[in-house]
């Protein structure tokens, strides 16, 4: 949902959206390139800056909470 709440702003690249939220470029690119086995968990300053730069959206639109089974937790 990030990326097409980004297009719908004309936020095309990685840079305009990295600007647009408040945050670096690189951070962008770790968060939204992450393969499911990396499992890259955005921080508080992050969740802040998107959701106050896309008010329209919720946290539940932007974001999916994931709650590590037991076996993960014990790694």
């Amino acid at each position: 949902m990030l990326k097409e709440a980004a297009k719908r702003r004309d936020w095309v690249t990685d840079r305009q959206l990295a600007d647009g939220l408040g945050v670096t470029p690189p951070t962008i690119c770790r968060l939204l390139n992450a393969s499911e086995a990396e499992r890259l968990y955005p921080g508080p300053k992050f969740i802040a800056a998107a959701l106050t730069a896309l008010p329209e959206l919720s946290f539940e639109d932007l974001f999916s909470v994931h709650v590590p089974h037991q076996r993960e937790r014990a790694a």
